[in-house]
């Protein structure tokens, strides 16, 4: 897995779609894309998944309408955007497949692999850890910049999970990888550089914001 490759393109999805502040909106990169989001029943414990049905992408987020313990997010917005961020990547590096599903009362319940042999089956599932650890990587670039998280100069889970909307769970992991390189000392790439560049304004009154409150 090549974690560079999966992040530059997240950046480039950001940068291709002129976003300029936080938090991360994912269905306008869908509609723009011509990527079909739904929600679907799943009769398995699948969050989502996506494929392909006449040359068209799919994505399919589950409907989860009560959690099952006090600590299960998937009924929450926020995951739900994450599961989205999640599939679109799936989608932009090339892990989609041909799938077929079935629409009972206008709504998707099953969905399954079609139209390729078992060897093929076997392979994919080979590399289906791989496969889920570039998706979850793309989802977290995608929703919480680290370029942009650091230059906002956040200080904790907590800031980055309410400036992105996301989970906090999510926003723990990207914590965790900030504050890494913050210790090695690893600076901005020229990509981030205009990753940064676009999200000057949303920045500068953000700063003013702290500055204006820190004040107060």
């Amino acid at each position: 897995m090549n974690n560079q490759a999966v992040i530059a393109t997240a950046q480039q999805t950001l940068l291709a779609h002129g976003v300029s502040q936080l938090p991360i909106r994912v269905y306008p990169f869908c509609d723009r894309m011509g990527i079909h989001c739904k929600l679907y029943h799943p009769k398995d414990d699948n969050d989502g998944c996506c494929g392909i049905r006449n040359n068209t992408v799919y994505i399919f987020i589950a409907e989860r309408f009560t959690p099952t313990t006090k600590k299960d997010l998937r009924h929450t917005a926020e995951y739900r955007r994450f599961t989205t961020a999640h599939e679109l990547g799936h989608a932009l590096r090339g892990h989609v497949g041909p799938w077929s599903w079935t629409d009972e009362d206008s709504n998707v319940h099953h969905i399954a692999w079609c139209g390729i042999t078992q060897k093929q089956f076997d392979t994919k599932r080979i590399y289906y850890k791989e496969m889920e650890q570039e998706a979850d990587d793309f989802a977290a670039e995608l929703l919480m910049p680290q370029c942009v998280l650091l230059t906002l100069g956040v200080t904790s889970a907590k800031e980055i999970a309410q400036l992105c909307e996301t989970t906090y769970p999510d926003a723990l992991r990207v914590w965790k990888r900030i504050r890494k390189r913050l210790k090695q000392g690893i600076g901005l790439t020229p990509t981030e550089y205009r990753v940064v560049g676009r999200f000057s304004e949303y920045i500068r009154q953000h700063h003013n914001r702290k500055a204006a409150s820190a004040n107060v």
